[in-house]
């Protein structure tokens, strides 16, 4: 799970702070592990995003100040630390485009940017009061092939044919849904007194989908790649 955006936090401890990261059942952290009292705080000058502008100007209005707040954080799962879904951060990769910690109150065009040229830290006074933040990620090979055995099911995706195939060890009743990473569903259908399904998923563009089976007995959920 990845939740980013431009939160308004002054500091770590406020509690919709705490929401995101420990309110919702699935723990989530700050992938460069700075959490603290980031508002008009030197000590975090090297994170801060706001405000882009130590006084007015720029194109499309905003706060001004200078840079003393990090508004803007994309918190991650633990499992996008250590990479055990597959999808795995890169380290040193977190960054506030045209931050190198040296603007602490003031505009990120004031002198020669180390991180960005001098073009581009300008180019960022003018577009946002606010610093874009990005990371990067890299993609396992395993997810592109969907071969697991568990919950007495062997389920496989054959990238080849673009088919996906279930077998049970038993009969089973079942509701076969497969979502896109944006929730949307793109597959439903039901089984009944079924020990080998094949689903022909041709009509799938290329991309990640999670499969989830809802069986008598349990529930299963994969991931898997159309390439």
């Amino acid at each position: 799970m990845i939740i980013g955006g431009d939160f308004n936090f002054y500091y770590h401890t406020e509690p919709a702070c705490q929401e995101i990261l420990y309110g919702q059942g699935l723990d989530l952290i700050d992938p460069i592990n700075e959490m603290g009292n980031w508002h008009n705080n030197s000590s975090y000058n090297n994170v801060h995003t706001q405000s882009t502008r130590s006084a007015t100007g720029g194109y499309a209005g905003g706060a001004y100040g200078g840079m003393d707040d990090r508004f803007d954080i994309i918190f991650t799962s633990n499992d996008v630390m250590d990479g055990s879904s597959g999808i795995e951060y890169i380290s040193n990769t977190y960054i506030a485009d045209g931050q190198d910690g040296s603007y602490f109150n003031q505009s990120i065009n004031n002198n020669n940017n180390s991180q960005v040229p001098q073009d581009i830290a300008r180019a960022l006074f003018y577009m946002s009061d606010h610093l874009p933040v990005s990371l990067m990620f890299s993609i396992n090979a395993p997810l592109s092939i969907l071969n697991s055995n568990n919950h007495n099911t062997n389920l496989k995706f054959l990238n080849s044919s673009k088919i996906l195939v279930l077998d049970f060890k038993r009969v089973e009743k079942s509701k076969i849904i497969i979502y896109d990473l944006t929730g949307k569903i793109v597959y439903l259908d039901r089984f009944d007194s079924q020990k080998h399904i094949e689903i022909e998923l041709l009509f799938l563009p290329k991309g990640f989908y999670i499969v989830d089976c809802l069986l008598q007995n349990g529930r299963i959920n994969y991931k898997f790649i159309i390439e």
